[in-house]
Order: C-alpha cells, then sequence, then structure tokens
C-alpha cells in the first residue's frame, strides 16, 4: 500500500511537540503550554520562563513549511515585543534548547 504524502505530518510534529515538552521542562525548567487552535496561525506552543520571559514556539516536521498566515501571524506577535520561533525538526529542537540553557547560563552569572 503506497503512503500518501504528509500523511505522516501529524503523527510527526506530535512527537516534536513531545521532544519540545521534556526537553523545555527537564533542562530549562520552563512551562511549556500547548496553545489550542482558537485563532489561526498561532504558534503550537508558548514557552514561559522564570522571571517573566514568553516566548511563542511552532513547530514543523522537516518537510513542514509556514503557512502565509502563520508567517502573518508571527510577525504580528514579534511586533508586539514576543520572541517567536520556527523550529524544523528534532536537531532545530534541541539547538533552540541549548542555546536558551546557555543564554540563561550567562544571564546568571552576569547577574
Amino acid at each position: 500500500m503506497a503512503r500518501v504524502p504528509g500523511t505522516d505530518r501529524p503523527k510527526l510534529e506530535a512527537k516534536l511537540e513531545t521532544i519540545l515538552f521534556e526537553l523545555v521542562q527537564t533542562d530549562l525548567h520552563a512551562l511549556p503550554i500547548k496553545l489550542m487552535p482558537t485563532r489561526t496561525g498561532l504558534p503550537d506552543r508558548l514557552v514561559l520562563f522564570p522571571g517573566g520571559e514568553a516566548h511563542f514556539v511552532e513547530l514543523k516536521a522537516d518537510n513542514g513549511r509556514v503557512a502565509p498566515l502563520q508567517a502573518h501571524q508571527h510577525e504580528r506577535l514579534r511586533r508586539l515585543g514576543f520572541f517567536v520561533h520556527v523550529l524544523t525538526g528534532e536537531d532545530e529542537i534541541r539547538s533552540w534548547v541549548a542555546r536558551q540553557l546557555r543564554i540563561r547560563t550567562m544571564l546568571a552569572d552576569v547577574l
């Protein structure tokens, strides 16, 4: 039976959400909140860091792309002063978490 292109995307993105959720909680000690699709184009997750910093995270499977409406919503959030990240695949999630950890470690050393 031939596989229909794109049908694995929801399963892959669900796996990516699990990876992000676990790494954000364990490595960053932050709160990852899954956003409900009440407004089309909003990112998948809101990550709340200690100290009141909020980041929106859009997850994409390796072959996924940001839709035009998503790009519009991301830009609106950025104009409001929020951080918005589009992470494609597990490697980008792990790199983003590692980068956030380095940033927070450097800030803790300065403060």
